[in-house]
């Protein structure tokens, strides 16, 4: 994957919200799954790459959870967060992340997973969020998915599939984008993923899959077709 010399994080971190309500409808959405499905009587929450931490501190409002951890790599992510007044804010990488304590509820969302550099470093840092869940607790992540027809065109997506079944190359979903905020571009990298790659993922961790959902990323419609939207995965221990 392209390592950046910056975070670019750091860059966008007063712009988070604007950048954010481009894709409400997909956060809202995968925000009533999460209180859908969460464990009933959740007190404690840790999300894994918060931004700014206002998205994590509405969730843990609507869940009625009392404490709650921040986590994320960004100096300035930080800072938004400490102002926010959670129980508790972590500077480190999602791959570095604390396990000295349990929670009820982890979550990673938004594709924070594709922001981690190697297989090797996702797997360490969803290995660590498995570590600190508690025994009937529940982790949920989302996934940018590369086989997400509804975003980048069944035909292409068709392509996609039989190329991975010819020649398999995880690398093939490492990608750079921008983002343009007034008259500032900003340039970031991310990883799109397969489903049999997160699959394997969590294999490796020896987590378990409670289900995973498709939400399409315009619109938040939530699909049973792993080609008709992101993937939000729920895993227990």
């Amino acid at each position: 994957m392209i390592r950046l010399t910056v975070n670019p994080y750091d860059l966008i971190a007063n712009s988070y919200q604007e950048i954010a309500d481009v894709r409400k409808n997909y956060i809202h959405s995968i925000d009533n799954l999460i209180i859908k499905y969460a464990p009933q009587k959740a007190i404690s929450m840790l999300d894994v790459g918060s931004g700014d931490g206002k998205r994590a501190m509405a969730l843990v409002k609507e869940l009625k959870v009392k404490n709650i951890t921040l986590c994320d790599s960004s100096k300035e992510m930080v800072k938004l967060c400490q102002k926010l007044k959670p129980s508790k804010v972590i500077s480190c990488k999602a791959e570095e992340l604390p396990i000295d304590q349990k929670y009820d509820i982890v979550t990673c969302l938004w594709n924070v997973m594709g922001h981690i550099e190697s297989t090797q470093k996702r797997i360490e840092a969803l290995s660590r969020m498995g570590k600190s869940l508690k025994t009937n607790g529940l982790i949920f992540f989302d996934i940018n998915n590369r086989y997400n027809g509804s975003a980048y065109g069944y035909f292409k997506v068709l392509n996609r599939i039989i190329l991975d079944i010819i020649l398999p190359d995880d690398t093939r979903g490492d990608t750079t984008y921008d983002w343009k905020i007034k008259e500032k571009v900003v340039t970031s990298m991310g990883h799109l993923f397969t489903p049999r790659e997160v699959d394997n993922l969590i294999i490796k961790t020896g987590l378990k899959i409670v289900k995973k959902i498709a939400v399409d990323y315009s619109t938040g419609k939530i699909s049973n077709s792993l080609i008709r939207g992101q993937l939000l995965y729920i895993l227990k221990i």
